[in-house]
């Protein structure tokens, strides 16, 4: 079925042409076809945005919200496949995300206001390229299909991002913890100038599974918001590994993350400030997680 165009009444030569595809196929082709007079848009929050800051809207906008298929939140096998058209609400809202990704729930906690939440969309959140949500699919090690140069393809988040793939994202694909019974634990935390109202200063993600011993058994952490590209923290998981969460340890961690996290200064906020801010966001969880597990014995 070819693309319907939506004719708004009394519509002005600046106005845009909005078409309505019903396949992915059929989206892509449109933006193929009109290059860059054209914009895909979900919900739109992003667009509005830009133009009250006064960016042009594109001359066609290309709807999604008729692709059944980038809807949904789903358990398939192994993994939970979110849609990139649910809305940061549904996600929220998911049982299935607040039992086994609590993370990724406290991460849309944080964004905007509910009317956005209820309107912008996870897929819109990933290629806005500031979203909190990112941070938060790196430590769960999601993927993301999406549909590009007539087909297909999947990628591990991060590596959609530093590719800077240009397609169109169709889900989400997170894994499920292989062994449920194992200790473990993630978090999410943000700081901004506004609360949830505006775009983060920093916010960082982690994940811990602790051994019977309560030895780190894998370490995911991320930091990112605002201006500063999400960053997987390589080095300190690498550090946290087969180690007890003691003040040793987090200690030595500190001056780690001082050296191996690099966010770009702006114009309200230096470098040397978002370094210390993610290394206190991300310390004071393991600490508070470690009083828990009772894990801030000394290594030996």
């Amino acid at each position: 079925m070819a693309a319907r165009e939506y004719a708004v009444s009394g519509r002005t030569k600046d106005s845009p042409v909005i078409w309505f595809p019903r396949e992915v196929e059929e989206a892509w082709e449109q933006k193929r076809t009109r290059g860059e007079n054209a914009s895909f848009i979900a919900g739109g929050t992003v667009i509005q945005m830009q133009r009250e800051q006064g960016v042009p809207c594109p001359s066609h906008l290309i709807s999604l919200e008729n692709i059944n298929e980038m809807n949904g939140i789903v358990r398939m096998d192994s993994y939970l496949r979110i849609g990139a058209l649910n809305s940061l609400e549904d996600v929220r809202k998911s049982h299935e995300v607040q039992q086994y990704f609590p993370c990724l729930a406290e991460a849309v906690r944080n964004i905007a206001a509910p009317a956005v939440r209820n309107r912008g969309t996870i897929g819109g959140n990933l290629m806005y390229g500031k979203g909190d949500t990112v941070p938060a699919l790196l430590v769960l090690d999601a993927s993301v299909s999406y549909f590009y140069a007539g087909s297909p393809h999947t990628l591990p988040v991060l590596d959609f991002l530093e590719n800077k793939v240009d397609g169109l994202v169709t889900a989400f694909w997170i894994p499920y913890p292989i062994n449920e019974n194992r200790r473990s634990f993630s978090f999410y935390n943000k700081v901004g100038r506004r609360e949830s109202f505006s775009l983060s200063v920093v916010n960082a993600a982690g994940r811990m599974e602790l051994g019977e011993d309560g030895r780190v058994q894998k370490a995911a952490l991320a930091a990112g918001g605002g201006n500063i590209p999400a960053q997987c923290l390589e080095e300190v998981e690498n550090r946290l590994c087969g180690s007890h969460l003691s003040l040793e340890t987090l200690q030595e961690l500190y001056s780690l993350m001082l050296d191996t996290f690099t966010p770009p200064s702006d114009d309200f906020f230096s470098a040397a400030y978002k370094q210390k801010t993610a290394a206190n966001l991300i310390l004071s969880q393991l600490y508070s997680n470690a009083e828990r597990n009772g894990g801030k014995e000394k290594d030996g």
